[in-house]
């Protein structure tokens, strides 16, 4: 096994910068790198120096560094298939400078963002910034296992690098109100080089889903790596009554080889981030009665929950943010799956205001913190104020996480019941 020592990492450093200047000579020269990052857009061609420089570069996807002219450019993004202008900019570059071209998405159409790049690490480890692409999830933070990397990154924009001295780091990625947006299992980081770590798509639009991408900066071309992401998890929850058990199948392979029945689930099981094809089967014959491609993110909980009767089964999926509880608080939602009943709203028994207010069926409330101790929930028309049920005193545990199920008909009598969703 080859040790590599620190003044061989110093060797290795200067010989990049040696072959920087070698390549440009005598004369001035920089380079400049497009990343494609707005899902607005199809292919594009970059034209700089005068000329289209960088041809039907697909979205995700690096042109790799070009060597340009140094002083004013003037940059223009046109779509692979036409002459008109997505995005023009001007830009100064000084002699042997290295930047990066970012095309993303501004609203509803492309921006340009540029960001001058460092081409080799430190001796105290690798170089790491983030580009916050996502179309609508605000202010970004990147953390490890170790604490907050870079915080407080803006939409469309490049943070400034910082230093990753793990070697193999395990990266999350979470919005402003520290809900987790997507979770990379560890990164093989070159302690040698400079890294750019892109997140592209929507936080909310599952036809676009987030997407993150890590490109060298010290390597003149590079495809970029598609890091391994952590699993989503599932639970899925029968509240069909007079339905058969049921089982469940992702992409083919069953979830659990457990059947469950009327108001009983799975539990929270592990699901390959991506989109992936749920399927739910009868027990008896094992039909399917629903399939679907679904969105899963990685590091996040879904609740997917089997409503009304069997001859109208309705299925509801939902993703479960958790909120940050304060001490002396639990959490705790709604589950509207009572086909017979009206929108509804919930409040503690004593208490004025709703706790929940117009839930319809085959909908949920959000997680709200609650109070911890022992309480009655009085669930009431949200038109009539009619009493539909309470629930008898339920003992809430500070930190824990709950759902209140509403379910069953008029046939086979209402009922509520609490689901733990978070120990």
């Amino acid at each position: 096994m080859m040790t590599v020592t620190r003044s061989m990492r110093a060797l290795r450093f200067g010989l990049v910068a040696l072959a920087l200047v070698a390549a440009c000579g005598d004369e001035p020269a920089a380079w400049l790198r497009v990343i494609h990052l707005s899902g607005n857009t199809t292919a594009i061609d970059v034209g700089f120096d005068g000329e289209r420089r960088v041809r039907a570069l697909s979205l995700g996807q690096s042109s790799g560094y070009r060597q340009t002219s140094v002083g004013t450019l003037r940059l223009r993004v046109v779509p692979s298939e036409g002459s008109t202008a997505i995005a023009e900019t001007e830009l100064e570059v000084e002699d042997r400078e290295s930047r990066t071209l970012f095309l993303v998405d501004n609203g509803i159409s492309a921006a340009v963002v540029v960001a001058q790049d460092e081409r080799t690490a430190t001796s105290k480890g690798a170089r790491l910034r983030l580009v916050n692409a996502i179309s609508d999830a605000g202010k970004v933070e990147l953390a490890t296992g170790n604490g907050t990397l870079l915080s407080d990154v803006e939409p469309g924009t490049a943070s400034l690098y910082t230093t990753v001295s793990e070697a193999k780091p395990a990266l999350l990625l979470s919005d402003s109100l520290d809900s987790p947006l997507i979770s990379l299992k560890a990164l093989d980081l070159d302690a040698t080089e400079a890294h750019t770590l892109v997140v592209f798509g929507s936080s909310s639009d599952n036809d676009r889903p987030l997407v993150a991408r890590l490109f060298s900066d010290s390597k003149d071309e590079d495809p970029g790596l598609d890091p391994e992401l952590e699993d989503a998890q599932l639970m899925v929850l029968h509240a069909s009554p007079g339905a058969d058990r049921v089982g469940v199948l992702v992409d083919g392979k069953e979830l659990t080889s457990k059947l469950i029945g009327y108001m009983e689930d799975t539990g929270y099981l592990k699901v390959p981030a991506g989109r992936r094809t749920v399927a739910l089967q009868v027990a008896t014959g094992a039909s399917t009665f629903y399939e679907q491609k679904l969105p899963f993110k990685s590091a996040t909980r879904y609740t997917m929950a089997i409503a009304d009767v069997p001859q109208q089964i309705k299925v509801l999926f939902l993703e479960d943010r958790f909120p940050s509880l304060p001490a002396g608080r639990a959490a705790l939602r709604l589950l509207h799956l009572a086909p017979d009943e009206p929108a509804v709203d919930v409040k503690v028994q004593g208490d004025v205001a709703n706790a929940f207010s117009v839930i319809a069926f085959s909908s949920a409330s959000s997680f709200v913190p609650i109070p911890v101790g022992t309480h009655v929930f009085e669930i009431n028309g949200s038109a009539s104020g009619t009493a539909v049920i309470s629930t008898s005193g339920l003992p809430l545990v500070e930190g824990r996480i709950y759902s209140l199920v509403l379910h069953g008909t008029q046939q086979t009598g209402v009922a509520v019941d609490i689901l733990l969703n978070r120990p």
